[in-house]
């Protein structure tokens, strides 16, 4: 089955639709939750919640505005978010809004895997690892993330520095292991 036909489907109630788009997509949207997650259970409850969101609110999606995949992507992004509000898993401590002089972050980062980069981004503080990935990954700007969060633009400034700071140190870590 086509994707569209899938989509199609889906929006008509077709069991057979929604299995098929969550075997076209379960892999991409799986990742997407395993970025903000810090464990494989949690990206699998998100991805289950993420699943259900999309299908409820399938009739919302319009093809002439985007492509399904941008959307529903939104859609897994936006549920990570909430799984992690709803458990204050994020922003916990006081944050420093001055901002020190970013490092050099050339580095190994092309030897490594994709499950190794991931993995990496897991082992981040939840804050953090919420901020670097809207900045990063999914190309928001410190405004857009500022209110998405409810936080300050000097906050998700100083949580990607720190973000980038603990990559680079556990980088550094695994050069100093292959070396």
């Amino acid at each position: 089955m086509l994707k569209n036909d899938a989509i199609i489907f889906t929006k008509k109630g077709s069991n057979q639709g929604i299995t098929n788009l969550y075997n076209m997509h379960k892999s991409s949207w799986f990742m997407i939750c395993m970025r903000y997650m810090s464990t494989r259970f949690d990206a699998e409850d998100a991805l289950q919640n993420a699943l259900i969101s999309i299908i409820t609110k399938m009739n919302q999606f319009d093809d002439s505005i985007g492509s399904f995949d941008a959307w529903s992507n939104k859609i897994v992004v936006n549920e990570c978010i909430m799984i992690l509000r709803k458990n204050k898993k994020i922003f916990t401590t006081e944050l420093n809004d001055q901002l020190e002089k970013q490092e050099n972050d050339d580095c190994i980062i092309h030897d490594l895997t994709q499950k190794e980069i991931t993995k990496l981004v897991q082992n981040l503080p939840d804050g953090y690892r919420l901020v670097f990935n809207l900045f990063a990954i999914e190309g928001y700007s410190h405004q857009e993330i500022a209110s998405l969060l409810s936080i300050t633009e000097g906050t998700s400034k100083s949580q990607l520095f720190k973000a980038r700071k603990m990559l680079k140190t556990s980088l550094d870590k695994i050069l100093m292991y292959h070396e």
